[in-house]
């Protein structure tokens, strides 16, 4: 064969961007992808091997497949190139085998995944830059939630910008939320401001707006104390480091006592401008999540009992209920349609004057399960993976 035809056809097949009018057929993708996974974790015709995790469990491979389906495998046999073994030791193996089947057959199973399984999974793809697999094992995290992970893994959404899964999880918590968004459910406890805020911006809580503001403020009043709580353990600690750091020796002691109560007044200075930034930063965040509460839906009598109550507590800012008595008295005519629909939207549970409450029982919820299952390491794994 013609040695620039041959090199033409190998950068043709290897372009991304190749029509499939090329005259390409392609065969069946499941019988590739069943004979590929003959080869994971096979010690025969492997050409490098990996030890995983703390056991030091070894992992085969083969060099051209992992290099041409993932670039940081690429770059990694480049930058050593006469190695043949690497050392993963903060890898776990199941999420390690589970990339390399993937990076093989391009295919994926989680039916034996708990949600916790699939997140290390989702993060280790993203670590190796194999972004469809950390898409798919993104979906189905929002698939596996169930009451408590759904509070768990928002926050952890929003810190990582996966939208898709903050998009799921609000949705799960939307649908059992007469359920979920109780006052006394810890597992809210667990929510950053940014993702309380979002599942109180939803038109489609369940609630009527005074069940609302409880579950906000029990949120509210529990964030703050654990800054309170954080401060204080804190002081304590740099109290003790501050009185072994300037405590003087016995034959100073007389002449540097002064200075050691200066340096022990300073630190203590320093320490409570600290606190006060930090009390200050979550005061702001707790006013930033309460915003988006829709206090205009609130009949005036209770209204005005939840004000008198905010004045020895002061979660609630004040210009919410300004907001909102502005709403009630001109039943929104001076306001614009963009400043007006947040404060009197109903969401899916508002309650009218002439309506009862609905009962806090969700009976789908009580019968869900949870889809976690007891992991079993995938037959590829076992065995046979040392073929001689």
């Amino acid at each position: 064969m013609d040695r620039s035809f041959s090199r033409n056809w190998s950068d043709q097949s290897l372009s991304e961007s190749t029509p499939k009018n090329q005259g390409f057929i392609y065969g069946s993708h499941q019988i590739l992808a069943r004979d590929m996974s003959k080869i994971v974790n096979r010690k025969l015709f492997s050409d490098v091997y990996f030890v995983v995790g703390s056991e030091k469990e070894k992992i085969w491979g083969h060099r051209c497949i992992l290099s041409a389906r993932c670039s940081m495998f690429r770059q990694l046999f480049l930058s050593e190139p006469n190695k043949f073994s690497f050392d993963l030791c903060s890898v776990k193996p199941l999420p390690f085998l589970l990339l390399l089947y993937f990076l093989y057959t391009n295919s994926i199973s989680f039916d034996r995944l708990d949600i916790y399984e699939v997140f290390e999974l989702m993060r280790l793809a993203e670590d190796y830059k194999c972004d469809e697999l950390a898409d798919l094992a993104e979906i189905q995290m929002g698939d596996l939630a169930d009451p408590k992970t759904a509070f768990e893994f928002l926050p952890i959404a929003f810190h990582i910008g996966r939208n898709k899964l903050k998009a799921s999880l609000i949705e799960y918590i939307e649908e059992y939320s007469s359920s979920l968004l109780v006052p006394t459910n810890e597992d809210l406890l667990q929510l950053s401001p940014k993702a309380i805020k979002a599942i109180l911006e939803s038109d489609q809580l369940d609630l009527d707006e005074i069940r609302t503001v409880e579950v906000a403020r029990y949120w509210a009043e529990n964030y703050l104390e654990r800054v309170r709580e954080s401060h204080a353990n804190a002081e304590r600690d740099n109290t003790r480091a501050s009185i072994i750091k300037f405590q003087p020796s016995s034959d100073d002691s007389i002449t540097d006592s002064s200075g050691v109560q200066n340096k022990a007044a300073t630190q203590e200075k320093d320490d409570l401008g600290k606190y006060s930034s930090a009390l200050q930063e979550a005061l702001d965040q707790v006013a930033d999540v309460m915003s988006a509460l829709r206090l205009a839906l609130i009949p005036p009598t209770d209204l005005l009992r939840l004000e008198e109550e905010n004045l020895n507590k002061e979660v609630i800012p004040e210009q919410s209920f300004i907001n909102a008595w502005r709403v009630l008295a001109t039943h929104g005519l001076q306001t614009t349609t963009e400043e007006k629909k947040p404060l009197v939207q109903p969401r899916k549970g508002t309650v009218t004057r002439t309506q009862k409450r609905k009962s806090f029982i969700d009976p789908q919820l009580l019968a869900r399960k949870s889809r976690s299952f007891n992991t079993r390491i995938p037959e590829f794994t076992t065995g046979r993976g040392f073929d001689s």
